[in-house]
């Protein structure tokens, strides 16, 4: 997508092909005009944009101030900043709106070095709009195939340490359970709104694992 620029130097995005003076003088009156019609149309000055920004900070603190607002403030109950000294392996899953994202995470004992080895798998239309053993059964299939497929161990004295990126409107009660307020992104799953999501992944490694303990510590 290319960006014309108007002459009052504000930028619109909209598909175009580059357009210089001269084909701007080669038109006629009646294209003239209509072309500073568009451009009217497209531009957005800086005290629209002002307006804009003070209208999203309100929206964001009435979501702050109660429930069901326009702009739902869910808490994360994020209590701490990791401080760059941690180390060890993690796998973790994060499930976006087009792909599944599995990774081993190794963070070394020297500060801020990561070692990330990760396998992207599509998710098929019919996923997105099927139920959620549907879904969460793929995402234990993944799981399973990545864990194979890079010979990862896990017992259940010593199991994997697995993070769940669930980018998705949820209530979070405690680190590892979160309940689905709606679905975005174009997903359309029946059963997951108003479910424990981590709950409905563990209990899918469960099913399909050889033993009952590959992976613990599933956090949102």
């Amino acid at each position: 997508m290319d960006t014309l620029t108007m002459k009052h130097g504000l930028a619109s995005a909209i598909p175009s092909l580059p357009i210089d003076q001269h084909d701007i003088d080669s038109l006629s009156p009646g294209l003239k005009r209509e072309l500073e019609r568009l451009e009217q149309e497209f531009s957005v000055d800086a005290e629209k944009l002002k307006e804009i920004s003070l209208q999203f900070e309100r929206e964001l603190e009435d979501g702050l101030s109660k429930y069901g607002a326009n702009i739902s403030m869910n808490v994360t109950w994020v209590l701490g900043w990791p401080d760059g000294h941690e180390n060890g392996y993690f796998l973790t899953v994060d499930l976006g709106g087009t792909n599944l994202r599995v990774c081993w995470i190794h963070l070394t004992e020297r500060s801020g070095d990561i070692k990330v080895t990760q396998e992207e798998y599509k998710l098929a239309d019919e996923i997105k709009t099927g139920g959620a053993e549907e879904l969460f059964d793929f995402i234990a299939q993944c799981l399973g195939e990545f864990i194979r497929q890079h010979d990862l161990k896990g017992t259940k004295e010593d199991p994997l340490q697995l993070g769940f990126t669930f980018s998705y409107p949820a209530h979070q009660e405690y680190i590892d359970h979160g309940k689905l307020v709606t679905w975005t992104k174009g997903f359309e799953i029946a059963g997951v709104e108003g479910e424990d999501a981590a709950g409905l992944l563990r209990a899918a490694i469960e099913k399909k694992a050889r033993h009952p303990h590959p992976a613990d510590g599933i956090f949102l």
